[in-house]
Order: C-alpha cells, then structure tokens, then sequence
C-alpha cells in the first residue's frame, strides 16, 4: 500500500472518528459497513441504494412518485367534447367549468369518441420541480403510454364536479395542476386542469409539451396503466 493510500485511510479513520469516537461505533463500522464498502464494487456501486438499505434519504431523488391507479368506467355512447366542456358556473350537478382554453377544444368537432371499456390510469406526483418533456419520457421508460382522452379526463371531472365540495378523487382541488399529455388535432400538448379562483371552477388549458413552464414539486401527473409496445 502506498503513502498516498494510507494517509487517505486514516483519513477515512479520522473522519469516522470525529462522527462518533467510541470505541462500539468504530469496531461496527471498521467491521461491518466499511467492510462491505471496501468489497463492493466501485464501478457499479449504486449510493443511493446503499442511502436506502440505511434508511437515509436518497442524495438524487426520483423525479416522480407514484401514487396509485384509478380505474374509469366504460363509456356507452358517443363522447362529443362540445357537449361536455361547456363553460358552466351556476348551481347544479353539472361540471363547474370556469375556462376551458380554446387550443383544448382545437380539432374537437372532428374528434368524437367512441363508447370503450373501462380504462386504468396511473398517477403520479412530482418529487423534484421539471418542465413536462423529461416526466413522460421517464413514464414511458417504465414502459407504460402517456397519451389520454379529453373523455377520460371528463370522467374524473364527473366524480369532483364541485371540486373539494365533491367527494374525494384523484384531481388535485388544492391549487396543484393535475397534468396529462393528449394529441388534440393531431398535435401532442400538454392539459393542465386546476380548481382555483375566486369563484371556484376548473380550469382546462393546453399548451406545447415542449415549453418552458417549470411544474412544482406536488403537482399531479397521469399516464395510462397499458405497456407500451416492446421494440421491435
């Protein structure tokens, strides 16, 4: 051993030291962490793992958590979006739609939805603050498709009619932005829906997948809970 490897020993010695001098802690760690360590592999040593197997937080966190499926009812009949998103505040069982962005609606005469099955979503919620593009693309490295419906959405709006007035759901009615990908008009954007404002309602707009708009740490996102194709 070299006089550069063992001054970075006692090094490691010392700083182990001034964590804990007593005699317990440094026989458990000389003889059992620092041992594993000094076996384990350094080109393939994973510390976030290693953080983990401690129960410490992990130094790079997972861009997303997720939460849990939901599973959406089979739809019936024909769903027309200019039926459904209609702007709508006045008392009743209806959807309380205070704005729905007119990018949202592009392409919507032409775009009617058949009756399907029910459909399994899956949700997630943001863990370190992002714009749009990297949360899909790490979706869809689990393997799972991102793109849903405008009728899909309508469903859960249907169960948080009067927001958090309405029982419990899978929309945020706190002020986050629940987030979902969609191809309206043959274009792939990104709709956000919030409850919010003085008067309460949601709120639907759709914007570039590709733009700037950093989301928060909180913020909701949903994907479907079908795999994607296996590469050819």
């Amino acid at each position: 051993m070299n006089s550069a490897t063992l001054k970075q020993l006692r090094k490691v010695v010392d700083v182990i030291a001034d964590k804990d001098p007593s005699e317990d802690y440094l026989q458990w760690m000389l003889g059992g962490p620092l041992s594993d360590l000094l076996d384990a592999n350094r080109y393939d040593f994973n510390r976030d793992a290693h953080r983990k197997a401690l129960g410490l937080k992990p130094l790079n966190p997972p861009l997303l958590n997720f939460i849990s499926t939901i599973m959406l009812p089979a739809r019936t009949t024909r769903f027309v979006p200019r039926e459904k998103y209609v702007v709508n505040m006045e008392p009743g069982k209806h959807v309380k739609l205070a704005y729905v962005d007119p990018v949202f609606m592009e392409g919507a005469d032409e775009e009617i939805e058949e009756p399907t099955e029910g459909i399994e979503l899956r949700r997630y919620v943001l863990a370190r603050p992002s714009v749009f593009t990297p949360v899909m693309e790490e979706i869809r490295k689990e393997g799972f498709a991102t793109k849903t419906t405008r009728s899909e959405l309508f469903s859960m709006l249907e169960k948080q009619p009067d927001g958090p007035k309405s029982n419990a759901g899978p929309l945020l009615t706190n002020g986050y932005a629940n987030l979902f990908e969609m191809v309206l008009k043959g274009i792939p954007r990104l709709v956000g829906v919030r409850w919010g404002g003085c008067r309460g309602g949601w709120g639907v707009s759709a914007r570039e997948v590709s733009g700037p708009r950093r989301w928060d740490v909180g913020d909701q996102f949903f994907s479907r809970n079908s795999r994607l194709p296996s590469a050819a």
